[in-house]
């Protein structure tokens, strides 16, 4: 697989870890997931030293809100193969700020505002906004704060907040659910 590449462009020739990463409108049509959500789980197998490249065998695809969406019946694809649209998105690395990923989750279910973390509606608890890890869920996101519930994920949180310039207050929060089940209407 190529890739075109322009002067402009600031690719690096490392192989990506694990990651949340964002695809264009057109990629999420081009894989089947439209409306599904924007941003994808990159995940590296360990394979031998001579099973690099980008492929089905060596790495997965996968949307963040897979296992929540099949449990109020909405059909995902779990697994996605690698395709052009895709791996350029996971290349660029492009995470829009802290507002502008608030604002377009309402519409795209999913938004990766970094390697480590993405913004998610939940889908057991209408207008609530959850913070996602790598491992999964560590907190609920506002438009002007996050309240974290998991402990490990506060100074990652913090230190987005400050380096992001996202102007929103981080709070840690003890003894507290991230996510209220069952799937309520109100």
């Amino acid at each position: 697989m190529v890739l075109p590449v322009t002067e402009n462009d600031n690719l690096e020739i490392l192989q990506p870890n694990s990651q949340f990463f964002n695809i264009s409108s057109a990629a999420e049509r081009e894989i089947g997931l439209d409306g599904l959500g924007h941003a994808l789980k990159f995940t590296r197998l360990p394979k031998r030293q001579w099973v690099r490249s980008l492929s089905p065998g060596n790495c997965t695809l996968n949307p963040l809100l897979y296992k929540e969406l099949f449990l109020v019946g909405r059909t995902v694809p779990k697994a996605l193969l690698p395709s052009l649209a895709v791996v350029d998105g996971l290349l660029k690395g492009e995470y829009p700020s802290y507002h502008s990923a608030f604002e377009q989750v309402q519409k795209k279910l999913t938004v990766a505002l970094s390697q480590t973390f993405a913004l998610t509606l939940s889908v057991f608890k209408k207008n609530q906004i959850l913070i996602q890890s790598l491992f999964g869920y560590v907190g609920e996101a506002k438009s002007d704060e996050i309240k974290v519930y998991h402990e490990p994920a506060y100074q990652e949180l913090c230190d987005y907040a400050l380096y992001s310039n996202a102007n929103i207050k981080v709070e840690l929060c003890h003894n507290q659910p991230v996510v209220n089940a069952p799937i309520t209407n109100n």
